[in-house]
């Protein structure tokens, strides 16, 4: 959740990281550029657990 600049809100997608620090998040919608890795949570891991929020 990004809580202040430009691009204040809740995204969900994949995250595509930045050669910079910063990361990209691909949604449904369109490509969100920029955002730090503050604002970023994982909600899912690769290591065969499932997970709920």
């Amino acid at each position: 959740m990004v809580t202040n600049g430009k691009k204040i809100g809740e995204y969900l997608g994949r995250v595509l990281c930045r050669a910079t620090g910063s990361f990209d998040i691909a949604t449904k919608m369109g490509r969100i550029a920029g955002i730090s890795y503050k604002y970023c949570l994982a909600i899912h891991k690769k290591d065969g657990y499932s997970y709920a929020f």
